[in-house]
């Protein structure tokens, strides 16, 4: 058997062609109408049960009050934590990485990127609702180019310039020019990527799902039938656009009168190019498009409800994602049922009873009157058929014996509604699981309970809520995780500064790739039950902790100092206080205090007693005879140093000596007479005695020094101070 080759262009235009008109006449056909009903009744506009003229008018809200209802517990449910969800680490080396996607996601990609609490609002509300909520991911480019010019620049000034630019990854110097003067002219461009995940809700009936899918995985067909303007397409597909037809007006006018717009009736815009609409298919399909085997593929193509031209096709690679919500899913298809469908019918019953009972009230209190005038005058059957309270009808002959004016009394059956309004209020609260007593809305309904059975009630509320909830939480909130981490570490190929945990940390998805077996728990744990209850609840863990702690030791196998802290966390959190950072750290859950170090053995310990003893006495007696050493060395040195002064010191006064005879010998020679020279004599013989004195003096000093040197190092080797100064 040949292998099928390669799709052409119009092929694949005519299989999307045919899988959108399927699915859009199955979605006509059994989705739309109860969609319609149901969004119609929650704005209290019953058009298919309408009043006659004269009569009550009102509608019941059962479809808006219970709904109102079962969303602060779904709310609660789903974002009442820090993390709507977290990734599951597959080994130790990603534990790091999956805490940081996880606080990523959470607090950055969902919360300030994209309203996370309002997202998820209105896709519990359609799916609640439209029987279907469908949630759209994808990456959305968002690359903002900025441009400063600077003239008159010196060498220096563009130096500090360029050494700036360097030092920011988002500058660069684009434009650069010297004049005659030597002065330079620059241009530097700051080029800001903000792109981003987006997460957006779709209005269920522009979701287009094929038909027979059983879920989303093997769904062939999953779009976004939108509306653009031909304006914006033409900016992504050129003039092509031009030959694409404008959008069916009275299909797209009773979408929007479904959700109860206001549509002011078609106008001719096909001249108008750059204003016409055009309905728009962005999603993914499941074909061999490129003869080598069936996968999905990317497309976005413009057209009706059963023909289209497709204007883009790539393989898919997580362009874009469709994240689902059924409330009430059924067996093997997509779309199933939601409590809408189950109020519908409550809402119509009791608007009708209710009606009939304001009508009863208002022909008892006012009854009609019957007046004869020959028998009944024009208008009388249809006063008769009215009933207007108060009304007359008229007649046109007088019975004989018969007052010409009487009263149609009307019986007062209103008091055998009001059980029949109890029970279909009751039947309503079975269907949807909640109630004005359970939720804590009606204290007569309470104080008429006992505290057990009121806890029942409750118990069996929260018991339907958090069905749904799990419900939502591992189909379309696991999948929406998934996805995001998908596109993240696909697309954001760069990395991006943000405050995590109240420190600015740097975000790069690329180092992720490596982990592919990360898993996502949705973390609906806490939030079934009043905040009281999650407070109490909390409360009794972290007794039990602290007594596990305070009894086995912070390292024993059963609660780690970890988990101590995220219950005090947790426990922050359902008080309602957002920053558990300034209470407590976020501490690892397998973080293990140091065991202390072990004892050793009592005679090991008297071994190294008697050994460092040991050690210090030999330490002590090398130290004692090294300054003995130092002291015997820095007397023989002191003992060298006085010989030799004593040397130059005799050296020194015979030179003395010497000059002054030789001196007192030339001066003989000059002398004219004896007793010149006898003078001459004397005086030399009392200058070498006054220098004898002085030397004398100096040496005794000397011996002095010398002496008391010689004492202070002998007291110093003595105490045992350390190396001795040689002096």
């Amino acid at each position: 058997m040949d292998k099928p080759g390669k799709m052409s262009k119009e092929e694949l235009e005519n299989f999307l062609s045919a899988e959108v008109a399927s699915a859009i006449t199955y979605l006509d056909s059994n989705i739309s109408n109860r969609r319609e009903q149901i969004i119609r009744y929650l704005q209290l506009d019953m058009w298919d049960l309408p009043s006659m003229r004269g009569h009550s008018a009102v509608v019941d809200g059962t479809v808006g009050n219970q709904i109102s209802l079962m969303m602060p517990g779904l709310m609660r449910l789903m974002t009442s934590g820090p993390y709507i969800g977290s990734y599951s680490p597959a080994g130790a080396d990603d534990e790091e990485f999956a805490d940081l996607a996880t606080e990523y996601v959470n607090n950055v990609v969902l919360r300030k990127d994209n309203r996370a609490e309002s997202i998820i609002y209105d896709w519990g509300m359609d799916g609640l609702t439209q029987i279907l909520g469908v949630v759209k991911g994808y990456w959305q480019e968002d690359i903002e180019e900025t441009k400063q010019s600077f003239e008159g620049l010196t060498d220096d000034e563009l130096a500090r310039a360029f050494m700036q630019v360097q030092a920011d990854p988002e500058q660069e110097i684009t434009a650069h020019t010297m004049d005659d003067a030597l002065t330079h002219s620059i241009t530097i461009t700051k080029t800001v990527n903000s792109s981003k995940v987006v997460v957006d809700n779709i209005p269920p009936e522009e979701f287009i799902v094929s038909a027979n899918a059983r879920n989303m995985q093997d769904a062939v067909l999953r779009s976004h039938r939108s509306y653009k303007r031909a304006g914006d397409l033409r900016e992504r597909f050129g003039a092509k656009v031009d030959e694409l037809p404008s959008y069916d007006p009275l299909y797209l006018t009773q979408e929007r009168m479904n959700r109860g717009q206001v549509w002011q009736g078609a106008r001719d815009i096909d001249d108008d190019t750059e204003m016409r609409e055009i309905a728009v298919h962005e999603g993914i399909i499941r074909c061999a498009y490129d003869g080598k085997g069936i996968k999905e593929w990317y497309f976005v193509a413009a057209g009706n409800n059963d023909v289209v031209e497709i204007l883009e096709v790539e393989e898919y690679d997580d362009q874009i994602q469709f994240y689902t919500f059924c409330p009430q899913p059924l067996p093997h298809t997509i779309l199933g049922r939601c409590p809408g469908d189950d109020l519908v019918q409550m809402q119509r019953i009791k608007t009708s009873i209710v009606r009939q009972t304001i009508d009863n009230l208002n022909q008892a209190n006012a009854p009609q009157r019957l007046v004869f005038s020959d028998g009944l005058a024009k208008g009388g059957l249809e006063a008769l058929i009215n009933r207007i309270p108060g009304g007359i009808v008229l007649g046109k002959k007088l019975p004989t014996g018969v007052p010409p004016v009487q009263e149609l009394a009307t019986p007062f059956f209103a008091q055998h509604s009001l059980p029949m309004l109890t029970y279909f209020d009751e039947e309503a609260e079975k269907r949807t699981g909640v109630s004005r007593a359970s939720m804590g809305l009606d204290p007569d309904a309470i104080n008429n309970q006992t505290a057990t059975g009121a806890a029942i009630a409750q118990s069996a509320a929260m018991g339907k809520i958090e069905m749904i909830g799990k419900i939502w939480a591992v189909g379309g909130m696991r999948d929406m995780f998934t996805g995001i981490l998908r596109i993240l570490k696909k697309y954001q190929d760069f990395p991006r500064q943000v405050k995590i945990r109240g420190q600015m940390t740097t975000v790069d998805p690329r180092q992720w790739g490596n982990f592919k077996d990360w898993d996502v728990n949705v973390n609906t744990g806490l939030g079934t039950g009043s905040q009281q209850k999650d407070q109490a609840t909390l409360m009794a863990i972290i007794g039990k902790q602290e007594m596990i702690l305070q009894t086995l030791g912070p390292n024993n196998p059963l609660v780690s100092l970890g988990q101590y802290a995220h219950a005090l966390r947790q426990f922050i959190g359902a008080s309602g206080i957002n920053d558990r950072d300034e209470y407590f750290n976020d501490v690892p859950r397998d973080f293990k205090v140091p065991p202390p170090p072990p004892q050793q053995d009592p005679k090991m310990m008297e071994v190294q007693a008697k050994t460092q003893q040991a050690m210090a006495e030999f330490k002590l007696k090398t130290q004692q005879s090294q300054v003995e050493a130092q002291r015997k060395n820095a007397e023989a040195q002191m003992n060298a140093q006085f010989k030799a002064q004593e040397a130059q010191f005799n050296a020194d006064l015979a030179r003395a000596i010497a000059t002054q005879k030789a001196d007192l010998e030339e001066r003989k020679e000059r002398a004219k007479t004896e007793q010149e020279v006898i003078k001459m004599e004397r005086e030399s013989a009392l200058a070498i005695e006054r220098m004898e004195r002085e030397f004398a003096l100096k040496w005794d000093e000397l011996e002095k020094e010398a002496a008391l040197e010689l004492i202070a190092i002998r007291a110093k080797s003595a105490s045992g101070q350390g190396i001795i100064p040689n002096g």
